[in-house]
Formats: structure tokens, sequence, C-alpha cells
């Protein structure tokens, strides 16, 4: 997974699945998820971060699939959860946003 803030759409290493309705994002793992988000696919003009930029033109696009799987998240991701990254160590943690008021 790549979190890349310098891109409006989402890159998705698969083939384009059939039928679809959402996208569910998580990482590390399904199991012990530290990051994990969702939205319906296709993306809509209404649709709100974290899916992609209804916008961009595609919003989501499917690259030919190739081991391992891999998923560019673009901006979006960063409307899921609080992002953190410590250069020194060279780590990067998720948080879930505070709530709003």
């Amino acid at each position: 997974m790549l979190l890349d803030i310098g891109i409006d759409s989402m890159f998705v290493n698969a083939s384009t699945p059939s039928p679809i309705t959402s996208i569910q994002v998580v990482s590390p793992q399904q199991s012990a998820p530290v990051l994990s988000y969702s939205f319906a696919y296709p993306v809509t003009a209404g649709a709100t971060p974290p899916a992609p930029n209804p916008s961009a033109s595609p919003p989501i696009i499917f690259l030919a699939p190739s081991p391992p799987a891999f998923v560019n998240t673009g901006r979006n991701a960063l409307a899921a959860a609080n992002y953190f990254y410590d250069a020194g160590c060279g780590t990067v943690g998720f948080g879930s946003p505070a709530p709003s008021p």
C-alpha cells in the first residue's frame, strides 16, 4: 500500500471486479487492521472522502493484476485516519480520527 498524498485518484493492482458495490481498504491485514475504511463503488458525484475524488478522471484506476496486490490510496485515505510518521525511526502509524462535535 502506498499512501500518496499527491494524487486524488486511487490505483488498484487488480482486475476490475464485477459485480462490485463497495471497496474496502484494510492494512496490514484483515484480522488485525491498523487502517480500515470503505466507500461505495462506483464513486458517485456526491462522494466524500475517504472515497477518491469523484471529479478525477477516473477516480479509481484498475491496473493489470500481478502479485503482490497493491493499492495507491491517493490523498483521501487521510480523511479516514490520522497519520503519524516518525522520520527518525522510519515508522508510520494510523489512528482513528476524533469524532465530530
